[in-house]
């Protein structure tokens, strides 16, 4: 009976896993074909709203996402190409499935540090508004921070290049040498308290800036509805927890299904490098009334074509309206 029943455990076992398999799978792809759908539409109504994104203080922020959104896109794609060729010669025992196999790492590893960039970026833009509402006096400094922090982008994303690279250098070295299980700890501490830092940093900034926008927007509720750039913070805030915490059924299923720590970041860094870009897509499109306006009630085929393959540039200007002020209730009081 004992025997019967731990038969019965392990293949129920192997069925949850087939089906958490399966699940993944499917819910990739989804997520995949909404990336690929949505981004012409992204980059059209980027196209429209250029002059009006430029007059506001955040432009360098989200001008940085679409720029590098665009480069995710296609090495993406290059990636599912890459990855389909590489099935298919293998497939075949071809020698050419190496440099497929190569160069879909070499996609990963780029995907990834865009990722992990994205990932500090957001936070930083949370914590940036939660500084000005908290200590409205320092506005213009975090602005200053801001701008030369997107002056000197590269550079984080050289620092975290770097950052990958050693990574896979002491790993390749720790398999070959045979690494005492002492610095194989270490290695793996350091490796994984970087990565749950960044998302850790990421999902509670996202967390303390929600109620804060929402008290402000209780406050300024009976002025003129007007769009502003936390709209778009808040909105992104939203969609992140959304999306983070629907991979948390999943982490509990590789605990489940006795996984180990690395392919719960394999799991986790797999499904970021598609979520994030397309949060990003996401919370630009629906920031606003005019976004969502542009797309459906004023959209046109040809017009759609022209200005997403640049044939006539248009855009859209807007009175001129003062974006930077995101302040507390007692400072506006206080006024």
């Amino acid at each position: 009976m004992a025997l019967l029943d731990q038969l019965t455990s392990k293949k129920l076992l192997e069925y949850v896993e087939e089906g958490y398999k399966w699940s993944y799978g499917i819910c990739y792809i989804v997520l995949m074909l909404i990336f690929f759908g949505l981004h012409p539409f992204y980059v059209y109504v980027n196209k429209v709203n250029r002059v009006r994104d430029e007059s506001i203080f955040i432009f360098p922020i989200t001008n940085h996402f679409y720029e590098m959104v665009k480069k995710a896109y296609f090495l993406f794609l290059y990636l599912v190409v890459s990855s389909i060729l590489f099935m298919t010669l293998a497939l075949k025992y071809s020698n050419y499935c190496v440099p497929a196999f190569c160069t879909s790492c070499i996609t990963c590893f780029a995907l990834y540090i865009i990722v992990q960039v994205f990932h500090l970026l957001i936070s930083l833009l949370a914590v940036q508004r939660l500084v000005i509402y908290f200590v409205p006096s320092m506005e213009k400094q975090t602005i200053w921070v801001q701008n030369k922090l997107y002056g000197n982008i590269w550079y984080i994303y050289i620092a975290f290049g770097l950052k990958e690279s050693i990574g896979i250098v002491c790993l390749f070295v720790c398999e070959v040498a045979a690494c005492s299980p002492s610095k194989q700890m270490t290695f793996r501490i350091f490796y994984t308290s970087t990565f749950f830092f960044l998302n850790a940093f990421l999902v509670t900034s996202a967390l303390l800036y929600i109620p804060i926008t929402l008290s402000i927007w209780k406050l300024t509720s009976y002025t003129m509805n007007q769009d502003k750039p936390q709209k778009y913070i808040f909105f992104q805030t939203v969609v992140i927890l959304i999306f983070k915490a629907a991979c948390v059924p999943a982490l509990i299923a590789f605990i489940f299904c006795d996984y180990s720590i690395n392919v719960s970041i394999v799991f986790v860094a797999s499904m970021d490098i598609i979520i994030i870009p397309l949060i990003i897509q996401i919370s630009y499109l629906g920031c606003n009334k005019r976004n969502i306006n542009t797309l459906f009630h004023s959209f046109n085929l040809k017009r759609f074509a022209k200005v997403l393959f640049d044939f006539k540039v248009e855009t859209t200007v807007d009175p001129q309206i003062n974006l930077t002020h995101f302040r507390s209730p007692r400072h506006s009081d206080s006024q």
